[in-house]
């Protein structure tokens, strides 16, 4: 029985190894890449490097080691996106809205693939680094497309929105 029992576990092994599993991300990025890529939203308002901190840091803690691939099959998301609400002026009863989406591109090529922490937050901080309005607290984001992910960081005031 014990011999069976080894058996078992000695396949299930051999089968998980050669089945077909999801690739880790490996698209983690600096600000170095081609700007073709890039889309810099130049509307709207610009957002306070330390909510885009916030933002990053809540969003991808919240979603580490997600699945995504560009079909949804079980267990993985085509897409993942949330709206966190901050206030653009202190004192005030404003409220605005950022956007921050993943999603995995239209691509056969691409399978699925798990985004931890550092991938996504260094792929959101692309659309912040590169597409500085001004000054450091001038943020308005974009989109970032890296060859099998899409990354949005789309601030919003007020009923704007990026374009």
């Amino acid at each position: 029985m014990a011999f069976l029992y080894a058996l078992v576990i000695i396949a299930s092994l051999i089968l998980s190894v050669f089945s077909a599993t999801p690739t880790a991300a490996q698209i983690s990025v600096r600000a170095n890449k081609s700007p073709e890529k890039l889309h810099c939203f130049n509307a709207c308002y610009g957002v306070n490097r330390t909510i885009v901190k916030q933002t990053i840091h809540n969003f991808c803690t919240s979603y580490d080691g997600v699945y995504l691939s560009k079909d949804g099959s079980p267990g993985t998301f085509r897409r993942i996106f949330a709206d966190q609400e901050y206030t653009p002026k202190p004192n005030t009863a404003e409220k605005g809205k950022i956007h921050m989406e993943m999603l995995a591109q239209d691509d056969e090529l691409c399978g699925t693939h798990i985004v931890p922490y550092s991938v996504c937050s260094d792929n959101f901080w692309v659309t912040i680094n590169q597409c500085n309005c001004c000054k450091e607290d001038g943020k308005q984001g974009g989109i970032w497309h890296t060859p099998c992910l899409l990354f949005i960081y789309s601030p919003g005031w007020n009923g704007c929105i990026g374009s």
